[in-house]
């Protein structure tokens, strides 16, 4: 069977949804469906989004179990949709999000839903196929940190560690070349977006209030992935490995397009790159021009997507994604004594491996 949609719209904690509703759900669901994941979403109000490839019909457990959870765990929450208009429409500028915005759905309801493809923001049918394997294949890791969050864990400190994982250890060039995609996309952010203005002082001031911590977390999550010892980072790496060499013979055969337009959810919560200062120093160094079309770094762009999209599914936003980017970015820079621009301007053989994480 194809792929099914239910909308939960909650307007409660998702993190409690997530672990009481859908976990166990997806529990029930084993054996009955080929494949399930989980995505949290703001249109039409706050919901996440349960999508199922059944083998057979599974709309009765879904409603029995998610009814079941908002019947025992109803929200209590008074949202005002107006108040959440213009961050709405925001949204879907940037996120490319068609169709009306209103009225909300209500709140402590269950709706059944086309799945969304999104085509053209992924980059084509395989790519779409190829992110939704992806979904599925880190749903349970994600359930799992979602749980840790419960449980005590700082949600940015598990954010911090697949980050760092991903210019580490899936980047393929490791974190003293692949932070400086994080001082890219930071800069643009803050550069750009209405949103990133006059956060710079901020972001600088914090970092340098909690350098020492941060930089023991940047060693300790270096150490568990060339030591492979378990952690988030350690377990995103692998739980991602195996999607370079997919990426890689889609984008090689020109099935998967990183392109911008077609790319999935391209640049558009870093805003664009041509009136920033950074990208104007990036782009005019030859090392630039010679790796933007390799195939390595087309596959480091899609992992990137895919981590980002794990954090907004762990509930992180993006300004909070981008601090994180703007803080490692600067925790490589202040632990090497090089800048992005400076690391970006020498060919990759050259840039020396960080101490300790060889």
């Amino acid at each position: 069977m194809s792929w099914q949609s239910f909308h939960v719209h909650y307007h409660g904690s998702h993190d409690d949804l997530v672990l009481d509703g859908i976990r166990p759900l997806f529990a029930r669901l084993h054996g009955l469906v080929e494949a399930a994941y989980y995505t949290r979403h703001w249109k039409l109000g706050p919901h996440v989004r349960v999508n199922v490839r059944p083998s057979e019909e599974v709309g009765p457990v879904v409603e029995e179990v998610i009814g079941g959870f908002l019947k025992e765990r109803p929200s209590t929450a008074a949202l005002d949709p107006e108040r959440y208009l213009d961050l709405h429409r925001r949204l879907a500028e940037l996120e490319a999000e068609p169709g009306p915005l209103f009225p909300w759905r209500p709140d402590n309801s269950l709706h059944r839903a086309d799945y969304e493809w999104r085509l053209e923001p992924a980059g084509g049918r395989p790519a779409a196929e190829l992110l939704a394997d992806f979904y599925t294949a880190t749903t349970p890791l994600s359930f799992r940190m979602v749980d840790g969050v419960r449980r005590g864990e700082r949600r940015l400190a598990i954010a911090f560690e697949l980050l760092t994982a991903l210019a580490h250890s899936l980047s393929g060039v490791g974190i003293m070349n692949g932070f400086v995609s994080f001082r890219s996309h930071a800069e643009a952010f803050l550069e750009l977006h209405a949103e990133g203005r006059g956060l710079r002082a901020k972001w600088d001031a914090f970092g340098e209030q909690n350098s020492a911590h941060l930089q023991s977390l940047l060693s300790a999550a270096l150490s568990s992935l060339d030591g492979g010892t378990g952690s988030h980072a350690s377990e995103w790496a692998a739980a991602l490995a195996p999607f370079r060499s997919r990426a890689a013979q889609l984008i090689e055969s020109g099935q998967l397009s990183m392109d911008p337009g077609a790319s999935l959810m391209t640049s558009r919560w870093s805003g664009s790159i041509d009136d920033s200062p950074f990208h104007r120093e990036l782009y005019a160094t030859r090392t630039w021009s010679e790796l933007r079309g390799a195939t390595w770094f087309q596959v480091f762009r899609l992992l990137t997507n895919y981590t980002y999209l794990q954090l907004t599914r762990l509930g992180v936003n993006p300004a909070e994604r981008y601090l994180l980017c703007h803080l490692i970015a600067g925790l490589v820079e202040a632990r090497y004594g090089m800048t992005a621009l400076e690391v970006a301007s020498m060919p990759l053989e050259q840039v020396p491996a960080m101490e300790g994480t060889s």
